[in-house]
């Protein structure tokens, strides 16, 4: 039996390609909302229902967006938004079309930032980077909680908290590695290779 889809809305407003989104989640405080962010640089929340884009954020620099990420638990009236190496964090609740003062920014990665992930919690920001560095902030006391340096030989392209954990990170990278790691402490708790015969290096003939 096949399945056809066909789609409700059409949301418009992006200038240029958009690479990264995420939904709200039920009973939250963006139900029904959608986060985008693109290469032209900009983040926007729309309201699904009516198909119409809310707010803005557009963070300094000229960059395209490397991530984006919705607020909960403890944080839950923010939003927060990568170009390059930073994060920059937006409050939600100020009634402007475009907001382009961040409320404050988090410490810079070694390199660009592909990923963020929060705990359900909204206690624990985890970033991943190009360099295959995690970084994880405590966003209760606003600093940096620790860094797992090398977490992937390439670029760590997938970070998020194990659902129902306290401080478990699940990562994935262009290594074709997956892990687990201890948030608090960047202990390694087990890892997993999807590598292949085929691809790996074959020796010369």
């Amino acid at each position: 039996m096949s399945v056809s889809f066909k789609p409700v809305s059409r949301l418009r407003g992006h200038r240029a390609a958009v690479s990264c989104l995420e939904a709200g989640q039920p009973g939250s405080t963006f139900e029904h909302r959608l986060l985008s962010g693109g290469e032209d640089g900009i983040s926007r929340l729309w309201d699904v229902q009516r198909g119409l884009s809310i707010r803005g954020f557009l963070p300094p620099g000229n960059d395209a967006l490397g991530s984006i990420c919705l607020g909960k638990g403890a944080v839950e009236h923010c939003i927060f938004v990568t170009k390059g190496k930073d994060i920059h964090v937006f409050d939600a609740r100020i009634q402007e079309p475009v907001l382009r003062n961040v409320m404050g920014s988090l410490p810079g990665a070694e390199d660009d930032i592909s990923m963020l992930g929060l705990h359900a919690a909204g206690t624990l920001l985890a970033a991943a980077d190009d360099a295959g560095d995690i970084q994880v902030f405590d966003m209760v006391a606003g600093e940096r909680q620790c860094v797992i340096e090398e977490a992937h030989e390439s670029l760590c392209s997938a970070v998020a908290f194990r659902p129902g954990a306290t401080d478990e990170i699940h990562s994935g990278g262009f290594d074709l590695q997956s892990a687990r790691w201890t948030a608090t402490t960047g202990a390694l708790i087990a890892e997993w290779s999807f590598a292949t015969a085929t691809d790996e290096e074959q020796p010369s003939q």
